[in-house]
């Protein structure tokens, strides 16, 4: 793989890493409210689609320069179509929750409010730029593998063989 698409990759666990950052800031946030919120907050899909990414990315990486024997290359295609997907719907939800979460609380007048949804405004705009690097990687990930199909270490690759009238080379 070119050299370039593993500082994307890093890129994109940076930006992973902000993400889970941020949820967990507007978690921490919402203390005593939290169990109001419980199951309408966006803050647990952030970070579960942070450690998603994480795993995804981590293994690919991980993977390539350790262990390439176990370097699938449809294994990751999948982990990352499924990571795109994940993201989409969370920046979505967290942008979505951080605008009706602005605009309920500060039209009754309540100002506490401004932390919470600046926290998940911030988790969505990673989230969205996270989102973008992820189909980046996808992208040229699939571009790469189908310009060299026999990159992988699991493509059976043919041996030279002398008696069959090939080069010992």
């Amino acid at each position: 793989m070119p050299f370039w698409l593993t500082i994307i990759q890093g890129a994109a666990l940076i930006l992973s890493l902000g993400v889970l950052i941020a949820a967990a800031h507007h978690l921490s946030l919402l203390g005593d409210f939290l169990r109001y919120f419980s199951g309408l907050n966006p803050a647990g899909f952030l970070i579960f689609d942070s450690i998603f990414t994480f795993l995804v990315i981590g293994g690919m990486l991980a993977s390539e320069f350790f262990a390439p024997q176990l370097y699938l290359r449809l294994a990751f295609i999948c982990g990352l179509i499924l990571a795109a997907i994940f993201w989409l719907s969370a920046w979505a939800w967290a942008a979505s929750f951080a605008s009706d979460l602005s605009r309920i609380y500060n039209a009754g007048g309540y100002n506490g409010s401004n932390p919470w949804a600046a926290s998940m405004a911030a988790g969505a705009i990673l989230g969205a730029f996270t989102w973008v690097v992820i189909l980046v990687i996808l992208v040229f990930f699939v571009r790469a593998c189908m310009a060299s199909p026999q990159g992988s270490s699991f493509t059976a690759k043919a041996q030279n063989d002398a008696e069959m009238g090939h080069d010992k080379s």
